[in-house]
């Protein structure tokens, strides 16, 4: 038999070498891309993170005259209306017996019936709203949920 080969106790030497290697370089990973931001929701805007310091001196003297829009919720109450309305035909098409007391519906049956269009967050267009209505035969309440992002969400969605 050849004892010049490689034996079982080297080859765990050398996997736990590989191992331990791979924990080093992940862990370096994360450290290293701690505060990168992340695109989030498929959206595929480029962020660039600009320390302060670096900052251009033309964008610091830009934006003395800029005004930070603030979300209106107004804007967002009137597409919950409108999840609302679009809500109620569907009851009426499809929900006509009294079988069912209460149903959710979502904006992609909705859209897909054509009773609403996709909606958009009012402001930002590259934002697109997710949402749902439940319906409520006992009382006849249309409760809308909707979702825009980050910038808006009914409490309870």
């Amino acid at each position: 038999m050849n004892n010049k080969g490689w034996g079982m106790s080297d080859l765990f030497w050398i996997l736990s070498v590989i191992g331990a290697s791979l924990v080093l370089v992940s862990v370096f990973i994360k450290v290293s891309f701690k505060d990168t931001p992340i695109s989030v929701e498929g959206n595929d805007n480029r962020v660039e993170t600009v320390a302060p310091e670096e900052a251009p001196e033309e964008l610091e003297k830009e934006d003395e005259n800029v005004e930070i829009e603030v979300n209106d919720t107004e804007n967002y109450n009137e597409l919950e209306e409108l999840l609302k309305s679009a809500a109620e035909e569907y009851v009426q098409k499809y929900y006509t017996d009294d079988s069912v007391t209460s149903v959710s519906i979502s904006l992609n049956e909705l859209e897909q019936e054509a009773l609403v269009s996709s909606l958009t967050d009012p402001n930002n267009s590259n934002i697109n709203c997710d949402g749902y209505v439940i319906y409520t035969r006992e009382n006849n309440n249309y409760q809308p949920y909707l979702k825009c992002g980050s910038n808006y969400q009914t409490p309870g969605y």
